[in-house]
């Protein structure tokens, strides 16, 4: 019989909403508890989803509730001092992505996590799907041959609102930590981690990037051409391209359930793939089997590669001159 692990919901924004109801569905998932810094809030989301404990502040949340893992479902900014209060609480964790603003930032959670023994994860769900699964694999079994080339985008066209948190920089906005983490983190899981990265980007009204355009390569040549906005449309797809042909999986992000591949002169062929709901419950299921297992980290997303993830990110930014409030 599985162990029966509960959860516990730190946030009560659109993500907490989202993954509540993937994690509601899961019949091994137990939502027990939900915290906001309103308690009216914590009230109107555990009604929504029949969460029995609410509390009225996420410290409440981590020290009284009974749920073995908290998601932490805040804004970017806040999810170094989220993910800490929580795990210093004994509590495991999984964290929306971006796991964090900075590197440093992720050192110190990961640093917790590890002195306490408690799980933590950055929060890239996609990773999980089966169509993901698949590819990663018949990448590694060499279907596309030696890879060369990973071309990606994610991006949006949103009407301007300093307030909002995809423009305000006090709440981490801008297209890279919001949608460029995509083809970023995807680029990074199936070419390898980048020893070169460049740079370039439209810095808008608020001071965040509303457009950036990416080049990395890696220490075996490979290399990624990445761009992401959340000003402009962007095709939602990404290729990757090798000796023997090239696998396009197509967008959207958030529901890639089919894939191409075009191997060399012979007939494409097009893959489709199981997509449940909006792919959370992969990821989460994924977390409670580690937990169950008695793992730190997860095989699939490393503490190491988010590492690796924040710092390319940290690059980018120093690069087209992103700076967020409080950095030096």
């Amino acid at each position: 019989m599985m162990k029966e692990l509960k959860w516990g919901i730190l946030g009560t924004g659109r993500m907490a909403e989202i993954f509540t109801s993937e994690l509601m569905k899961l019949p091994d998932a137990h939502v027990v508890a939900v915290g906001s810094r309103i308690q009216r809030k914590a009230e109107a989301f555990g009604k929504q989803f029949h969460i029995p404990e609410r509390f009225g502040s996420y410290s409440d949340l981590v020290n009284h509730s009974s749920a073995d893992i908290i998601y932490v479902a805040t804004p970017h900014p806040f999810h170094k001092d989220n993910t800490i209060l929580a795990l210093e609480a004994g509590k495991h964790v999984l964290c929306e992505k971006p796991f964090a603003i900075h590197a440093g930032e992720a050192e110190a959670m990961i640093r917790v996590a590890r002195s306490r023994g408690l799980f933590l994860m950055d929060a890239l769900w996609i990773r999980f799907t089966p169509l993901m699964q698949w590819l990663k694999e018949s990448l590694g079994k060499g279907i596309l041959g030696n890879l060369g080339i990973f071309s990606g985008a994610f991006g949006y066209a949103m009407d301007f609102d300093p307030q909002s948190r995809v423009f305000n920089p006090h709440l981490g906005g801008g297209a890279l930590l919001d949608v460029g983490i995509y083809p970023l983190s995807t680029s990074v899981w199936i070419m390898g981690n980048p020893v070169e990265t460049a740079a370039l980007a439209t810095l808008g009204r608020s001071g965040i990037d509303e457009r950036t355009g990416i080049v990395m390569k890696t220490a075996d040549e490979k290399l990624s051409v990445l761009y992401t906005s959340v000003i402009n449309q962007t095709p939602y797809d990404f290729t990757v391209m090798g000796e023997k042909g090239v696998v396009t999986v197509h967008g959207p992000w958030w529901h890639q359930d089919s894939l191409t591949i075009h191997p060399g002169t012979e007939k494409p062929v097009v893959k489709h793939f199981a997509f449940e709901n909006r792919g959370y419950g992969y990821m989460a299921s994924h977390v409670m089997t580690c937990i169950r297992n008695g793992k730190t980290e997860s095989p699939v997303v490393p503490h190491t590669e988010t590492l690796t993830i924040m710092k390319v990110m940290d690059q980018i930014r120093q690069q087209i001159g992103l700076k967020y409030p409080g950095e030096a």
